[in-house]
């Protein structure tokens, strides 16, 4: 008991004396000294593991991004419009490679730089939001930890960019006041989100929802003010589907029956119906072709409802179990469980937690992040997780934090009978 006492009260950073152990007293004399050391020892070790095993990891995305820097650098100008959705990983691997003569190893330098920066904004976002150290050194354990999401910082994709600046912006929301200098910093941090990648969109519907929330009893009180803002709210949102789906076509992953994407084009497809990778889709109505984007989404949900709630749910299993079929029964089953254990310290956290307009931010990305996969697909390493990652991790410190409490409690409660 006195081991697991004088654990605890080390991550709390209080001051812990040993007999002839000055290095660890010197340490715990500053709760957040300690914890930026914890977190950069940590940081550092996890990633040389990860470069020692993987190496630096490149998929079939990351040829595409790398050549269309290359035609960036050439030509001034991207090859095709619908990378302006990528246009900032795009933008920093061209200069990487200008500046460092074709090389790509100085972006996945940069971006495991910015995804440090990333975990002590972090660190420091779970400490404001429940006004403890503890809380935040929580957060950044847990981001650390979960490999599954941490290991895109040594890939050359789009997928780290997209989590770092995601806790940068849950920083800005937690110090959100609604005055003019937040509304400037709130949009200049979002709207970079969806020039990483397209699902940057959930991550503006979050923030919408949040200052709505935030602003509610003023809107509330000024009827004229909140139907035009809902009314230019829906024509911007039914604007911005249509764009959305006139380069993205829902339907065609669902035509070809893929639960994972792109799983029809693998060898011995056929075999993959069974192994809950592809559904038969002989008895589904599909809409013509060459019907406008939004009918069709329309036109398939409408005649295939049974199908899609198989289908989707399906999907939004795999993304928030984060398990797969191809998986080994360990993987799977340490990973379900890890998920799980994540799942209740944020669900601690988040009801704990006095900030609404962030748990609401948190809850609407997580419930829009599964609609999206639901109507989509999922991937084959669950890298669509991402956009919902901070938020459940930033209050899964403060669940962290209430269960330690408890044990604390409850200890003293013992100890005075």
């Amino acid at each position: 008991m006195l081991v697991v006492e004088l654990f605890i009260l080390i991550l709390r950073g209080n001051n812990v004396t040993l007999p002839g152990n000055n290095i660890i007293h010197s340490l715990t004399m500053n709760s957040t000294r300690f914890h930026i050391i914890s977190i950069t020892i940590l940081w550092g070790f996890i990633h040389v593991l990860l470069l020692k095993h993987y190496g630096i990891r490149t998929f079939v995305d990351s040829a595409i991004y790398i050549n269309e820097s290359d035609y960036l650098i050439k030509h001034g100008m991207l090859d095709d419009l619908r990378y302006i959705f990528y246009v900032i990983p795009i933008v920093l691997i061209s200069l990487c490679r200008v500046i460092f003569s074709n090389q790509i190893i100085p972006f996945i330098i940069l971006q495991c730089i910015i995804s440090y920066g990333a975990v002590l904004v972090l660190y420091r976002t779970a400490r404001i939001i429940f006004d403890n150290t503890l809380a935040g050194f929580s957060s950044a354990i847990i981001f650390l930890f979960w490999i599954d999401n941490l290991h895109w910082n040594i890939t050359v994709m789009t997928e780290s960019l997209m989590c770092s600046f995601i806790c940068i912006l849950l920083y800005q929301l937690v110090h959100y006041k609604g005055n003019t200098s937040d509304w400037v910093v709130l949009i200049g941090l979002t709207l970079p989100c969806v020039l990483i990648r397209p699902t940057g969109v959930i991550i503006v519907i979050g923030v919408t929802v949040f200052l709505l929330h935030y602003h509610w009893k003023t809107l509330h009180k000024k009827i004229i003010l909140k139907y035009s803002l809902f009314t230019c709210l829906f024509i911007i949102a039914m604007t911005g589907a249509y764009f959305m789906f006139n380069y993205w076509d829902f339907t065609d992953q669902y035509r070809k029956g893929n639960i994972i994407t792109f799983a029809d084009i693998l060898k011995d497809r056929d075999k993959l119906n069974s192994a809950g990778l592809r559904l038969d889709v002989s008895n589904v109505d599909f809409p013509k072709q060459d019907e406008t984007p939004l009918f069709k989404i329309g036109y398939f949900i409408s005649h295939n409802p049974f199908y899609l709630l198989k289908s989707a749910g399906i999907k939004i299993w795999y993304l928030l179990s984060g398990t797969r079929p191809y998986y080994s029964v360990a993987h799977n089953a340490f990973t379900f469980l890890w998920n799980i254990i994540i799942y209740l310290f944020f669900y601690l956290g988040w009801r704990k937690s006095e900030l609404k307009s962030v748990r609401v931010f948190s809850v609407t990305v997580i419930v829009v992040n599964c609609a999206l996969i639901g109507m989509a697909t999922v991937d084959w390493d669950n890298r669509f997780y991402i956009p919902m990652e901070p938020g459940i991790v930033v209050f899964a410190g403060g669940g962290v934090l209430w269960i330690i409490q408890q044990v604390l409690n409850k200890g003293k409660k013992i100890k005075s009978v």
